[in-house]
C-alpha cells in the first residue's frame, strides 16, 4: 500500500514537473530566442545534440539496474545489493571518463560537424559549448547510479520533487546569465550547475536517508557479461532515439544551414515535452513489473497481471496525449507564431509530424518495461535500429530538397513503419493482448468526436487573434474534451479516479 501511494504521488509530481517545465519554457523560450537569434540557437541545438550521443556509451547499463536489483533482493543471483551498487558505480565511472575524453576531442574538431558556410566565430562558440557539455555528460554517468537506487526503493516523491526544483532553477539561472550577456555559454553553464546540484542532493539522500551502501570488490566477469548481454539492446534503442531526432539536426547543419536546425529544434522540443508526458506514468510501474516477472506465480497469472497494467496505463496515456495532440492541431499554429515568432511557423507542422507517430509507442510504453523484464527486448532494438538507419538516408535526401520539414517527414514514415511491426511482436512473442488493447482504444475514440467538431468549428468560424482568446478557447476545449471523454469513453476505474481527485480537491478547498 505504501509503495502504491508513493507511486501515485510520484505520478502527480511527474505531471507537476512537466506542467512547470512547459510553463517555464513558454515564458523563457521567446526571450531566449530573441537574445540568441536563429543562427546561434541553431549552433547551440547542434552542439547539445552532438554531445548527447556520448550518453550512448552506457549502452543501456542504467536500465538494467532495476532488473538486477530485483533479482539481488530476491536472491536469484549470487551478487548482493552492496556489491551490485559498487559494480554499477565502477562501470559508470569508467563510462564518465571515456565520455569526457571523447567530448574534449569532439569539441576540438567541432568544424567537422558544420558546413563551410559557418563562420570561424561560430565554430569557436561551438567548441566552447561542447567543452562545457562534455563535463556535464561525464558527471551524469556516475550520478545515474544514485537516481536508479532511489527508483528501486520507490522513493518517487523525493526523486520527482528534486526534478521539479531543477526544472525551475535551470532555466531561471539560464535566463539570468543570458541577461548578463553570457549568451549560449551561460545556458550550458546553468544546465551544468543545476544538474550537478540535483545529483549531489540525490547522492546525499541515498547515503544518509535510505542507507545505500557499497561493498568494494573486483568486477564480476560473469555479472558484467550478463548485464552487457541485457543492456546492449537497450543501448541500441537509445542509439535509435538519437538517430530519429538528434541526427536530423546534424543532417540539417551539415547539408542545409543553422537556421533550418533552429526551426526543426523548436518542433523537436515540443515533441520532447509530448514524449515526457507520455512516458511519465509507465516508468513508475517498472519496479512492479519486475516483481511480477520474478514472482513464483504461474505464467497465466503473470501474463494476466501484466496485460492489466498494459491496458490500464495505455488507456490513461491515450486520454492525456490525445487532448494535447488534438488541441495542438487546432490551436498550435497561432501559439507557435505568438510564442516563437512567425519565422518559426513551419515548426508547427514539424511538431505535428513528430507527434503523430509517437502516439503509438507512448501509449504502449509499459510494453517496453515488460519485454525488458522478460529479457526479450532484442528484436525491438534491432527493428528500430534498422528503421532508424533508413530514416537517416531518407532524411538526408528530403532535407536537401525540403529543409527541416523534409527531415520530419522522413522520421514520420519510419516511425509509423516500425511501430506497426512491433505490435505483431508484442502479440506473438511477449504475450500482450494487443488485439484487446486496440479494441479498447478504438472504443475510446467516441469521446473525441465532440471536441474535434468544436476544434474544427473554432478554426473555421472563430479565428484566434490574441493570447487571451487562445487561453479562453483552450480552456473551453479542455472542458469539453474531459466531459466528452468522461461520458463516452471512461470506464469505471477512470471515472472513480476522477471522482477521487475531485473529492480530495473539494475537501482541501473546504478546509
Amino acid at each position: 500500500m505504501k509503495n502504491t501511494t508513493n507511486r501515485k504521488m510520484g505520478m502527480i509530481l511527474q505531471f507537476v514537473q512537466i506542467f512547470v517545465f512547459i510553463v517555464v519554457s513558454i515564458i523563457y523560450t521567446p526571450s531566449m530566442l530573441g537574445i540568441l537569434g536563429q543562427n546561434t540557437y541553431g549552433i547551440y541545438s547542434t552542439c547539445t545534440s552532438t554531445i548527447a550521443y556520448l550518453s550512448l556509451l552506457a549502452l543501456g547499463f542504467g536500465s538494467s539496474y532495476m532488473r538486477n536489483y530485483t533479482r539481488a533482493t530476491k536472491k536469484l543471483d549470487d551478487i548482493i545489493v552492496e556489491e551490485l551498487n559498487w559494480q554499477y558505480m565502477s562501470i559508470f565511472l569508467f563510462f564518465g571518463l571515456i565520455s569526457l575524453v571523447l567530448g574534449l576531442i569532439i569539441s576540438r574538431n567541432a568544424y567537422l560537424i558544420f558546413n563551410e558556410t559557418v563562420s570561424s566565430n561560430d565554430i569557436e562558440l561551438a567548441q566552447k559549448l561542447m567543452f562545457i557539455l562534455s563535463f556535464n555528460m561525464a558527471i551524469s554517468f556516475p550520478a545515474s547510479v544514485f537516481s536508479s537506487y532511489i527508483s528501486s526503493q520507490q522513493k518517487f516523491v523525493f526523486l520527482k520533487s528534486v526534478n521539479v526544483i531543477k526544472t525551475v532553477v535551470s532555466p531561471s539561472l539560464s535566463f539570468m546569465l543570458l541577461i548578463a550577456g553570457y549568451s549560449s555559454i551561460g545556458m550550458v553553464i546553468a544546465t551544468t550547475i543545476a544538474n550537478s546540484v540535483a545529483d549531489a542532493i540525490n547522492m546525499w539522500f541515498c547515503l544518509k536517508k535510505i542507507n545505500m551502501r557499497f561493498k568494494i570488490c573486483g568486477l564480476n566477469g560473469r555479472f558484467v557479461k550478463e548485464v552487457a548481454a541485457f543492456s546492449v539492446f537497450i543501448g541500441i534503442n537509445q542509439i535509435v532515439n538519437q538517430l530519429n531526432f538528434s541526427a536530423d539536426k546534424i543532417i540539417l547543419s551539415k547539408f542545409v544551414n543553422a537556421i533550418e536546425v533552429a526551426i526543426y529544434s523548436l518542433g523537436s522540443t515540443l515533441n520532447t515535452y509530448f514524449e515526457q508526458i507520455g512516458s511519465s506514468i509507465a516508468n513508475l510501474f517498472d519496479p512492479k513489473i519486475n516483481k511480477i516477472i520474478v514472482s513464483e506465480k504461474n505464467k497465466e497469472v503473470k501474463d494476466a497481471e501484466l496485460n492489466a497494467i498494459f491496458l490500464k496505463v495505455g488507456r490513461v496515456q491515450f486520454i492525456i496525449l490525445m487532448l494535447i495532440l488534438s488541441g495542438f492541431v487546432f490551436f498550435g499554429k497561432f501559439f507557435m507564431e505568438w510564442w516563437a515568432g512567425e519565422e518559426y511557423s513551419i515548426s508547427y507542422y514539424i511538431t505535428i509530424l513528430l507527434m503523430v507517430p509517437m502516439i503509438i509507442p507512448l501509449i504502449q510504453n509499459t510494453a517496453v518495461y515488460i519485454q525488458r523484464a522478460k529479457f526479450k527486448h532484442k528484436f525491438r532494438s534491432l527493428l528500430y535500429l534498422t528503421t532508424s538507419m533508413v530514416n537517416v538516408v531518407i532524411s538526408i535526401f528530403l532535407a536537401k530538397r525540403y529543409g527541416a520539414i523534409g527531415s520530419a517527414i522522413g522520421t514520420t514514415i519510419t516511425l509509423l513503419l516500425s511501430n506497426s511491426i512491433i505490435n505483431i511482436y508484442y502479440y506473438k512473442v511477449i504475450g500482450l493482448d494487443v488485439i484487446k488493447f486496440w479494441r479498447e482504444i478504438l472504443k475510446m475514440t467516441k469521446g473525441l468526436i465532440v471536441p474535434i467538431l468544436l476544434g474544427a468549428f473554432v478554426n473555421i468560424y472563430i479565428p484566434i487573434t490574441n493570447l487571451k482568446g487562445l487561453v479562453e478557447i483552450v480552456c473551453i476545449y479542455t472542458l469539453v474534451y474531459v466531459l466528452s471523454m468522461y461520458l463516452l469513453a471512461f470506464n469505471m476505474y477512470e471515472k472513480d479516479l476522477v471522482r477521487s481527485i475531485k473529492n480530495k480537491v473539494l475537501i482541501k478547498t473546504c478546509k
